[in-house]
C-alpha cells in the first residue's frame, strides 16, 4: 500500500516566510494583525511562537506582501531581520538607510521629503555617535510624520536583540514607538515573550515590553486539529 507524505508548510524552513502557494490561512490571527496594525489603531504588536510556527510567514502574508500597496497611501514598511545584526549602531544605521530605500523607489518626486530624508541619514551614516544616531532617527521619524507618511517597523527574530540592545536601546524603540502624533508602528517576531527578552535591561516603571503588550501566540497547525 502506498503512503502519502505530507508536509507542513510551516516546518519547512526557519526565519523565513514559506511561498505564497503553501502559505496555511489563519483568520483569527490575520484578523488581529490587520486590525491592530494596518487600521486606524496603527499600533504595535508582538507575534510570538515557537520555531517553525509561521511567525514569519503570517507577517509577510499580512504586512510584507501589501507593501507596495500601502505605499499609495503614504504608509511605508520596512523589514528587518534581527538575525543579521552585529550591533545596535548596526541596527539603527541599516534601519535609516532600508526606509530611505523604501521612500526614494515610492516618492521619488516628493520635494518636502528629499528636503531633510537624504541629509539626515546621511548623517546617521557619517556618524558613530549612539546618541547622535538616535536624535537624528527620531527627528526622521517626526518629520516624516508631520507631512502624512506612516513607517512600520517589522523586526524579525526580535530574540537577538537580548544580546545585542542596552537599556537605552530598548528605552529608545519605547519612546518612538509611543506618543501617537510622531510614533513609527513597531511589529516583533520572537521566540520568547518581550518580557524575556527585554528581562535583564528591564526598566522599573514602564518597560518596552508594555508599549507592545498586545501580541498574537501562534502554535504549530497540526496542535490545532
Amino acid at each position: 500500500m502506498a503512503t502519502q507524505t505530507l508536509i507542513n508548510p510551516f516546518s519547512m524552513r526557519c526565519g523565513t516566510a514559506v511561498p505564497a502557494e503553501l502559505y496555511v490561512s489563519r483568520p483569527v490571527e490575520e484578523a488581529t494583525i490587520t486590525e491592530r496594525v494596518l487600521g486606524s489603531y496603527f499600533n504595535n504588536l508582538s507575534i510570538v511562537g515557537l520555531p517553525k510556527t509561521g511567525k514569519s510567514t503570517i507577517v509577510s502574508h499580512c504586512i510584507i506582501e501589501k507593501a507596495e500597496q500601502l505605499a499609495k497611501d503614504k504608509t511605508i514598511v520596512v523589514y528587518y531581520q534581527m538575525g543579521s545584526t552585529r550591533s545596535s549602531l548596526d541596527f539603527y544605521k541599516k534601519v535609516a538607510k532600508k526606509f530611505d530605500g523604501r521612500f526614494s523607489l515610492n516618492y521619488p518626486d516628493d520635494q518636502k521629503y528629499n528636503s531633510f530624508a537624504h541629509p539626515l541619514v546621511e548623517e546617521i551614516r557619517k556618524t558613530d555617535c549612539i546618541e547622535d544616531i538616535t536624535e537624528l532617527l527620531e527627528d526622521y521619524f517626526r518629520r516624516g510624520r508631520h507631512i502624512g507618511y506612516k513607517h512600520i517597523l517589522v523586526l524579525d527574530e526580535f530574540d537577538h536583540a537580548h544580546d545585542i540592545f542596552t537599556f537605552e536601546d530598548f528605552q529608545f524603540l519605547r519612546e518612538i514607538s509611543y506618543m501617537p502624533k510622531d510614533k513609527i508602528c513597531l511589529v516583533t517576531c520572537s521566540r520568547k515573550p518581550l518580557n524575556d527578552i527585554e528581562k535583564k535591561h528591564q526598566m522599573i516603571n514602564c518597560p518596552f515590553s508594555l508599549r507592545l503588550s498586545r501580541h498574537v501566540q501562534l502554535v504549530c497547525m497540526r496542535n490545532r486539529m
